[in-house]
């Protein structure tokens, strides 16, 4: 990116925030004006629940797609959906690689080369213990 159209960028990403600022400011103030309206204690409830409930976890899942993409909200029909998933995901057989069985060494261990401490050595981290592929 050229400095010419760095400038420029950082000049539109200011200018957007200073709109983004009148935006809120001017949003507010009408809040404000609202609450202070006759009928203000009712606003000032419904800003509270609001409030109260943005700040809660969802819960629960209220709406949900089926196989063929369509929204799903009766909550009966989102529990059938979930069980459904959830019984497809736990009961589906993966398809596993077979286990090779190699038979046991005979005879003595043998000792190590050089190529084996090499490798070995360039998996250790500077300063790190050395975990289960140095000790022996």
């Amino acid at each position: 990116m050229s400095p010419e159209a760095l400038a420029g960028y950082k000049q539109k990403k200011k200018e957007a925030k200073r709109e983004v600022a009148r935006a809120k400011s001017a949003a507010m103030d009408e809040l404000y004006k609202k609450l202070d309206s006759p009928h203000a204690d009712k606003r000032v409830f419904r800003l509270a629940r609001a409030r109260h409930k943005a700040s809660l976890d969802l819960s629960e899942v209220r709406a949900v797609k089926d196989e063929e993409g369509n929204m799903l909200r009766d909550p009966v029909a989102v529990k059938q959906r979930w069980r459904t998933y959830f019984s497809q995901l736990l009961n589906e057989e993966l398809p596993r690689k077979e286990r090779v069985v190699t038979p046991p060494t005979a005879g003595p261990v043998q000792p190590w080369t050089i190529e084996e401490v090499r490798k070995v050595v360039k998996k250790m981290k500077v300063g790190k213990a050395t975990g289960w592929l140095i000790r022996g």
